[in-house]
């Protein structure tokens, strides 16, 4: 069996996580199967649904620069623990992909995954230090993935787009659950209590990653 395992900051409703779980919900899992490092002791929101198809929930401290040793030894421990039954290690938080990526392979795992998500960071002090940690992130990873040519660039760089080196790999959502319904729009308009009013709609968080400016 092959095991990926997938690193996320926590496996809650955000659009990444979601979309893992929308591609596990779909493989056969007695061939394929999906574990997950988190950054926190909450419970996640995905976490009984993971259980409950046999993937497994690890957790590590979060990364907060001076905890840089004890960061280190959690998935030290981790890949001691267990790294000999994982084929893959997907790192989908980015920032800190340049630290566990080098000791997934220090611990004899074949295939190390990057992929960015965004083509932004946060602002000040906290942005600069995300770029400065994936500075050479694409010399950190066998493969580099990418949800969009910007993301790309701007995670990994455009010397590492230019050459070829980050494959896009589109979001996989199954579109015509939303194609759209004259019947279920009337209902939702109405159980909101805004019938035909002009609305302006949004999903995902209010953060400036999500460029609303624009």
């Amino acid at each position: 069996m092959i095991r990926v395992l997938h690193v996320f900051g926590k496996l809650d409703l955000g659009g990444a996580e979601s979309r893992i779980m929308d591609i596990y919900r779909h493989l056969d899992r007695s061939r394929v199967q999906f574990d997950f490092v988190v950054h926190t002791e909450d419970k996640c929101y995905y976490e009984d649904e993971v259980n409950a198809m046999g993937g497994r929930l690890f957790r590590v401290p979060r990364f907060k620069i001076f905890n840089i040793t004890s960061y280190k030894k959690a998935f030290r421990d981790l890949f001691a623990d267990y790294g000999s039954e994982f084929t893959v290690v997907h790192g989908h938080m980015t920032s800190t992909a340049s630290i566990y990526l080098p000791l997934a392979k220090e611990a004899g795992i074949r295939t190390t995954v990057a992929h960015a998500r965004s083509a932004g960071v946060d602002p000040g002090l906290k942005g600069f230090l995300t770029r400065m940690m994936r500075k050479n992130l694409w010399k950190k990873a066998d493969f580099l993935f990418a949800c969009s040519e910007k993301a790309g660039i701007s995670v990994f760089g455009q010397r590492a787009s230019d050459n070829g080196l980050v494959k896009f790999v589109p979001n996989a959502i199954r579109v015509g659950l939303f194609a759209f319904n004259e019947q279920t729009r009337n209902e939702t308009r109405n159980e909101l209590g805004v019938g035909d009013k002009y609305v302006i709609g949004h999903v995902g968080r209010f953060h400036f990653s999500k460029n609303h400016e624009f």
